[in-house]
């Protein structure tokens, strides 16, 4: 089935406000990764009144769902962005692999929505699957057309000095190769708002909806005997996350870690030292996202106030950062599984002999990875759990 792509359920921009100019020499003339600018908790104020707005929604959450087989629908995109031309070899991707990775996800038997053109989708071998595919004809220029401003900021923040020194200090000559890429960074960004609109669609009234990764390549051991597992993990936004081990002056991943760990909530004193350890963070793995759609919803609601304020601010980072930061804010919003051997934990561990309940972190719950951290929320809000530390066990 082809659906309309004029019956967008993408969420509008939000508009950006104190917008920073990042080409003031008082910015420029600043080291590498230097927090030029404290973010602004105006977010996370807006954000609470999301959640508060949301909280009987989520209570009521689950939809009753009679055929066990149509409990999960997978939702995933393709695009050829050009990965395929760019002159860094250990980022260059050809489509024809692309497809070649996609066609495990069509060889997954659940119903799917798709992201995607016409042309593409015929590439793809479709006959043995039998659940039902709805195609969403979206070129990425219409998601372009759908975020003009965040994309103009984010090529502002490509272009800026301040950009292009971080990019230096990491190795590169110029630009990162995402960066040198059209709309792959804002792609990359809106992947939650393609699955809230899934998952809004919901044309098989199914319970829960995961966005996988084209590429992912934990996808092709995705099976119906998971499900016991997820359905212990998506009654909540569920996401993979590994512990990011680099030094507070790299990046982590597009976003300084002295901006990062502000949006967290990381304590810190007027020099920008950080409280706790040197090292930084739980970093959520953006390859698997899903959840029920209420809470899907709220999430990428209040996702989308972070992603306008930290644009606004200069802080480019990916969807990852962005969760990893909803995550220490907002848990009540997740269920974290943590990946441990090769980033494809959550689906073998549940067809082995092996106790899971080591590995569901945070269900609910905030985490805590500063040892001297007494709390890592300004705000006693009466809905933010206590802050608990990294156990080795289920939690909650």
């Amino acid at each position: 089935t082809v659906l309309s792509p004029l019956s967008s359920l993408l969420l509008d921009e939000i508009p950006m406000k104190n917008i920073i100019n990042l080409d003031d020499p008082k910015i420029t003339n600043l080291s590498p990764y230097s927090i030029y600018k404290t973010p602004s908790e105006d977010w996370f104020e807006e954000s609470m009144k999301i959640f508060e707005k949301n909280k009987r929604l989520l209570q009521n959450a689950n939809i009753h769902v009679d055929d066990p087989e149509q409990r999960l629908t997978i939702v995933t995109s393709l695009f050829d962005l050009g990965r395929g031309d760019v002159n860094e070899t250990d980022f260059r991707v050809k489509f024809d692999e692309y497809i070649q990775r996609f066609q495990r996800v069509i060889d997954i038997d659940f119903p799917m929505i798709l992201f995607m053109d016409a042309k593409t989708l015929s590439l793809l071998d479709t006959t043995s699957h039998t659940k039902g595919i709805i195609l969403i004809p979206v070129p990425i220029e219409k998601l372009e057309k759908a975020f003009p401003n965040y994309l103009s900021r984010i090529d502002q923040i490509n272009n800026s000095e301040l950009y292009k020194k971080q990019a230096q200090h990491n190795g590169f000559k110029d630009l990162p190769p995402q960066a040198k890429i059209k709309g792959y960074q804002l792609f990359i960004i809106i992947k939650p708002f393609l699955l809230r609109w899934a998952s809004q669609l919901n044309p098989w009234r199914t319970q829960y909806f995961m966005y996988i990764d084209a590429s992912d390549d934990c996808i092709g051991a995705l099976h119906f005997d998971h499900l016991n597992l997820l359905r212990r993990l998506m009654g909540r936004v569920l996401f993979t996350f590994s512990v990011f081990q680099a030094g507070i002056d790299e990046q982590t991943n597009g976003m300084s870690q002295k901006a990062y760990r502000s949006y967290i909530g990381s304590p810190h004193n007027d020099s920008n030292t950080w409280e706790g350890d040197n090292e930084c963070c739980f970093f959520v793995e953006g390859g698997i996202l899903g959840g029920t759609p209420a809470y899907i919803d709220v999430m990428s609601q209040i996702y989308n106030q972070v992603l306008s304020q930290s644009l606004a601010e200069g802080y480019l980072g990916t969807e990852e950062n962005l969760l990893t930061i909803l995550f220490y804010r907002f848990p009540q919003l997740f269920n974290a599984y943590r990946n441990i051997r090769d980033g494809c934990d959550l689906f073998v561990d549940s067809t082995q002999a092996y106790d899971v309940d080591k590995k569901i972190y945070f269900q609910g719950k905030s985490p805590a990875s500063w040892n001297n951290s007494k709390n890592i929320f300004d705000k006693d809000s009466g809905f933010f759990e206590p802050i608990v530390q990294l156990k080795e066990k289920a939690i909650g």
